[in-house]
């Protein structure tokens, strides 16, 4: 519970919502992860790695497409965005 950063409130919320997907199950004293649940995991690790940002594989930034089909990649330089995050513009409040 304290590793999660879940109060026991979110934690047991959380427990029913996968034991009620058949991910968890409740055996004695503790919770196990269910066949289906492991599979569930592998799916997600999978997805996770394919979704992975490149440049933390090594990569300055993901081939893009040319005109002719051909793999084009952009200079990294002091415009790039690569290892920054988008920065969302403050939305102004309107009174009510």
């Amino acid at each position: 519970m304290y590793g999660t950063n879940l109060s026991h409130t979110q934690l047991k919320a959380f427990l029913k919502f996968l034991m009620s997907r058949g991910l968890l199950a409740h055996s004695s004293d503790r919770y196990v992860t269910t066949e289906k649940g492991q599979h569930f995991l592998k799916a997600f690790a999978r997805l996770n790695n394919m979704l992975e940002d490149p440049a933390r594989r090594g990569f300055h930034e993901a081939p893009r497409e040319g005109l002719g089909g051909e793999s084009v990649n952009r200079p990294h330089g002091a415009n790039s965005q690569v290892g920054k995050r988008a920065r969302a513009k403050p939305r102004s409040r309107e009174p009510r």
